[in-house]
């Protein structure tokens, strides 16, 4: 499970995935890449997060989502922000935000989420994301658009949590 979903931790969606900016590290493809597409790798790091969740009606018999009793509903939701960085360590790119709505399951162990993320970078550019996600599990979301250098953009999101934040590879498709 994505520790990140809990309050008080960093929150890791598939909008994670979704960060590309200016003098990120590009990697040459492979076999298993479209032509012409490229890949870049990023990290969102633990410090600096912003997390709250929105319990709706039914409401949980339990404010506390720490609490085993805690228990989602459709319709919850979940709202983060974190800061995205070239890598581990290195320099921050901008902002990930993001809104992960529960359609299914009522406890971090079994929820599905439907989440939006969009990264806002120093520049003004930004890049939007949509897809599914379970907590705890390798996230993979779609690439739905981008504005300023990002205009159009289009691809695959993968994040995978990592000690101190969560590493994000995104292709890029041409």
């Amino acid at each position: 499970m994505h520790q990140s979903l809990r309050p008080r931790r960093r929150v890791v969606l598939p909008a994670a995935l979704l960060a590309v900016a200016a003098g990120l590290v590009f990697t040459g493809g492979g076999s298993a890449q479209t032509p012409g597409a490229r890949t870049v790798s990023l990290f969102e790091t633990d410090t600096g997060s912003t997390f709250a969740l929105v319990d709706n009606a039914p409401k949980s018999p339990v404010a506390n989502p720490e609490s085993r009793r805690f228990r989602f509903s459709m319709g919850d939701k979940l709202l983060f922000g974190n800061p995205v960085l070239d890598q581990r360590g290195g320099n921050r790119l901008g902002v990930i935000y993001g809104e992960g709505t529960v359609m299914r399951g009522r406890s971090f162990a079994n929820a599905v989420l439907l989440v939006t993320v969009t990264f806002a970078f120093s520049d003004g550019s930004q890049i939007s994301g949509v897809g599914t996600f379970t907590p705890g599990k390798t996230a993979r979301v779609s690439i739905t658009g981008g504005t300023g250098a990002y205009e159009g953009a289009r691809g695959t999101i993968v994040s995978q949590e990592v000690q101190g934040g969560s590493q994000d590879t995104l292709t890029l498709l041409p």
